[in-house]
């Protein structure tokens, strides 16, 4: 945002009510797929503004009724809000108890948009962030086709979903798969047992097989 200095008219001096530069800190995820964009299935982008902790992952093994997400301890967080692209609309939560998976809408990302087979998100970090503002957040992408069902197909960072990255938001930068030692690559899709599926016309659209998270900092 750009501050206004208000001059002196007719002997009488007006000032803005904030006069200070106000800091822009925003976070861009970007997600490519091995197969194209369907737009019935779930596409989440889970965070935790507590970096460092337990870290977002998807549950297994899967239970009717039960979340998609939880972390290694949800009684000690693990994720604090979340991103879903469904049918082609893009909705901010915020968690309120990861435990019993309570959650908020926030409303819409910043910016967003997707095409044939990626689909990527902005997100205000100073609208989420906490008091104090922590410097570093924990990241995992995670796509599944039917988030509350028993039979239900996912994909997350890592062999085995459940990898997550930490990135420092205290710069601009852009973190990608490839600083990682490419943490996820294509072909991984998991069954509610976390066995591999075979790739196909039905698992591709969930499957990862690239990914960046770039952040901005600007007055």
């Amino acid at each position: 945002m750009l501050a206004i200095t208000v001059l002196p008219i007719a002997g009488c001096a007006r000032f803005p009510e904030d006069s200070t530069p106000k800091v822009v800190q925003t976070i861009t995820f970007k997600v490519t797929l091995n197969g194209p964009v369907n737009l019935n299935y779930h596409y989440f982008v889970a965070i935790d503004m507590f970096g460092g902790n337990e870290g977002p992952k998807p549950l297994f093994p899967t239970i009717p009724g039960q979340p998609w997400l939880t972390s290694q301890d949800p009684a000690k967080g693990g994720a604090t809000h979340f991103v879903e692209f469904y049918q082609g609309r893009f909705t901010v939560y915020q968690i309120i108890n990861l435990a019993e998976f309570q959650y908020q809408s926030l409303g819409s990302p910043l910016r967003s948009e997707y095409g044939t087979n990626y689909f990527s998100c902005t997100l205000d970090l100073l609208a989420i962030s906490p008091i104090p503002p922590t410097s570093n957040i924990d990241v995992n992408f995670i796509n599944t086709d039917y988030p509350f069902d028993l039979e239900r197909f996912i994909d997350g960072l890592g062999p085995i979903g459940g990898d997550y990255v930490n990135v420092d938001i205290t710069s601009s930068r852009t973190f990608s798969n490839a600083d990682t030692g490419y943490i996820e690559q294509a072909g991984d899709v998991l069954d509610r047992n976390r066995m591999i599926q075979t790739p196909s016309a039905q698992i591709n659209p969930l499957d990862i097989s690239d990914w960046s998270i770039a952040t901005e900092i600007s007055n």
